[in-house]
């Protein structure tokens, strides 16, 4: 039976019943609980019947064992459905998400030149979360991401990283971390990771590819120590996953 339940409720929940999750699921977390509330209930009936634990009271409104039977199978079952609820409950609130996005972005930029070809530049990205496919729910999210790169133009190596802040217009919260690699002025490529959020995205989880485009070489000039910038550039999010629980 608890393998039975376990399959139906994957189905219910899932779309799809998977034998494998059902044959350790099942017995877990429906037949052993069943058991364990099924004991206790028998143990307390059989401690109430007792002549030395309880006040003698008339045949007339002394409960049959029958009875007494039948009120801790009910109590037993009353357990395992609660059981049953809550964590369908939880299972059904959790949903898996799949985007693909992009923004075109702006930044002011402070730039150190570290080489007679290498740079590393400091700087706040900024603009919209633009979700092509998928769930709208990110879509239009104010995008603030502060980020350092450190660029080799001889070894034709560059690496980013950085923090992300996605605001919706609910005024909910994602953060995120990356890092990516690449050829300066060719793109950098990385890993998205979110981290958490606030509001409905309190717990938020998922990653996912992101590109990083940009152009910094005729902009920039190595005989100068240091300088701003104002900068501009793309990014974009091929598929990204996302959990809210």
């Amino acid at each position: 039976m608890g393998l039975l339940l376990d399959a139906i409720f994957q189905w219910v929940i899932l779309g799809v019943s998977h034998a494998g999750a059902a044959l350790i699921v099942g017995p877990g977390l429906i037949v052993t609980p069943y058991a364990l509330a099924r004991s206790l209930a028998n143990r307390s009936s059989g401690s109430r019947g007792g002549a030395g634990h309880q006040p003698a009271v008339s045949d007339r409104y002394r409960p049959s064992p029958g009875r007494t039977r039948m009120d801790s199978r009910r109590g037993a079952a009353a357990a395992l459905t609660a059981l049953l609820l809550t964590g369908g409950v939880s299972m059904a609130r959790a949903e898996d998400h799949a985007v693909r996005a992009g923004t075109s972005w702006h930044a002011r930029v402070r730039i150190f030149v570290t080489g007679s070809q290498q740079m590393f530049l400091l700087g706040v990205f900024g603009g919209r979360f633009a979700v092509e496919s998928g769930p709208r729910t990110l879509d239009g999210a104010a995008l603030v991401c502060p980020a350092a790169f450190d660029a080799d133009y001889t070894a034709k190596s560059q690496h980013g990283e950085g923090r992300c802040v996605l605001t919706t217009g609910a005024g909910d919260r994602v953060f995120a971390r990356w890092t990516c690699g690449g050829e300066p002025d060719q793109g950098c490529t990385g890993r998205f990771t979110l981290t958490g959020g606030t509001g409905a995205f309190q717990g938020v989880t998922g990653e996912g590819d992101v590109v990083i485009k940009m152009v910094v070489s005729s902009l920039l000039q190595f005989e100068q120590q240091e300088a701003e910038y104002e900068l501009s550039g793309l990014a974009s999010w091929p598929a990204l996953t996302y959990r809210t629980p």
